[in-house]
């Protein structure tokens, strides 16, 4: 067991899926967003911890389906990317729902179904102001046309109708995304095509716009208990992080004034003297290198700063000329020690980015401990 490692707390993250399908009306579908290793919690051991608190699973990859499928996951999952035609065959026969973004990868999907004798399960995907995948809200007729036309011939199931906000904050343009979407799904009525499930909802927008919620909803982030941005500031009370990311120290020493620190000297010793400790982490391990000379770790419950650059495997930190700390110490990066805390989104807002990328860069090499 190495001695930097990230702790996953299952009640919580079991907890936070319960509150957010209290946050939804009765009869609403929770789909849980396991893609890119469930954002760095563990996707397999946070799949099997949700089976029985939602209705639904999303990943990002096929492989990360097979990956799921193999390890006894039953639940309904659905495959977020367009994906490559030697992709399809994989996805069918792994019982994955597929993404169907334009009209050339429904007939494609439909043409591997046929050759496999399975009904491929599909959802239609609608780009309403994402510019991302799917087709554009305005020129989404001929798909809709196209997946009755597969339905009635009983060449798939089109199971779903979906979309996702490009910028929940921006209140006017969410809605002008919500009414091309309600159009279409309008459009699909008219022509017979009535999926079960039409989803739009991602984290921040289940808390926003639950008027949106259609009949399901696609919990990312916030299954771990972080907001979908570090200033964003809209998860309930009763949601909390569930994980935490911790070390230990593996040296001490003191330095004087006027001595330099790390790489390229880019921290000096300006105190008498300063006691410092090293920890076996660095960005390799997936602790930001722009965290360096700005970020902060807990020991004994106290905020002591990073010094010097932080290297690919280790990282410093100053004590000052009064702290203590002894080999073995734990030394908490994100979490709580006493009564203070270090959040993933307090990171996020440092090195300015999304709190996504934090947890999701937590490298493979950092072991998860499951409690």
């Amino acid at each position: 067991m190495r001695n930097t490692y990230a702790t996953i707390s299952i009640r919580t993250l079991q907890n936070n899926a319960d509150s957010i399908t209290h946050a939804c009306k009765p009869g609403v579908k929770v789909c849980a967003v396991v893609k890119a290793d469930a954002y760095g919690h563990g996707m397999l051991q946070v799949a099997q911890a949700l089976a029985k608190h939602v209705d639904y699973f999303a990943v990002a990859l096929v492989s990360e389906g097979c990956v799921l499928r193999a390890n006894g996951v039953e639940l309904p999952i659905l495959v977020f990317a367009a994906l490559d035609t030697q992709e399809i065959e994989s996805a069918i026969t792994h019982n994955l729902t597929l993404t169907a973004s334009s009209v050339d990868k429904l007939v494609l999907i439909c043409n591997v179904g046929q050759k496999l004798g399975i009904l491929p399960k599909v959802h239609l995907k609608i780009d309403t102001g994402m510019g991302r995948i799917g087709v554009h809200w305005d020129r989404s007729e001929p798909l809709i046309q196209k997946a009755v036309e597969f339905s009635k011939n009983k060449m798939m199931i089109c199971e779903g109708l979906y979309s996702h906000f490009s910028d929940s904050l921006d209140t006017n343009f969410t809605k002008v995304q919500a009414e091309r979407f309600i159009r279409i799904v309008e459009y699909a009525k008219i022509q017979h095509l009535s999926p079960p499930l039409i989803h739009v909802c991602s984290s921040r927008s289940i808390f926003l716009y639950p008027e949106y919620h259609f009949t399901m909803v696609r919990p990312g982030i916030a299954l771990y208990g972080i907001e979908p941005d570090y200033d964003s500031g809209i998860l309930p009370k009763s949601i909390h992080p569930v994980l935490e990311l911790k070390t230990k120290v593996v040296y001490f020493k003191v330095r004087e004034q006027g001595e330099f620190i790390g790489y390229g000297r880019s921290y000096t010793i300006t105190n008498m003297y300063e006691r410092l400790v090293t920890i076996p982490i660095g960005y390799a391990d997936g602790y930001p290198r722009r965290l360096s000379n700005k970020g902060k770790v807990l020991i004994h419950g106290k905020k002591y700063p990073v010094v010097g650059r932080i290297c690919m495997d280790q990282t410093m930190v100053s004590l000052g000329d009064e702290g203590e700390a002894y080999l073995e110490d734990t030394v908490t990066l994100i979490g709580h020690e006493g009564n203070e805390t270090i959040k993933v989104e307090d990171i996020a807002r440092i090195v300015d980015t999304t709190p996504h990328e934090i947890t999701t860069c937590i490298s493979n090499r950092v072991p998860r401990i499951y409690t």
